[in-house]
C-alpha cells in the first residue's frame, strides 16, 4: 500500500528557536505578531469579606481580569 500526502502544513510560532529551526529545514513557517498591550502597574484591591470568599472560590477565573504574572 502506497500512502500519499498532499495536505502541506504550516507551522505559526513565537518561540524563536522553533521558527529557526523549521526554516532550517525548509518547512512553511510564520512567527504569530502578538497583540501590544500597555502596562499599567501594580493593582491595589480592597475586598469585603463575601468578595475574598468568592475569590478564593474561583481561582480559576481571572477575577480582576488581569494579564498574567500581574
Amino acid at each position: 500500500m502506497h500512502l500519499q500526502t498532499v495536505e502541506q502544513v504550516k507551522f505559526f510560532t513565537n518561540d524563536i528557536n522553533l521558527f529557526l529551526f523549521c526554516r532550517e529545514l525548509h518547512l512553511a513557517v510564520e512567527q504569530i505578531k502578538e497583540e501590544k498591550w500597555e502596562y499599567n502597574g501594580i493593582f491595589e484591591i480592597s475586598l469585603s469579606d463575601e468578595e475574598m470568599a468568592d475569590y478564593y472560590s474561583n481561582l480559576n477565573s481571572n477575577y480582576f481580569n488581569l494579564y498574567n504574572g500581574q
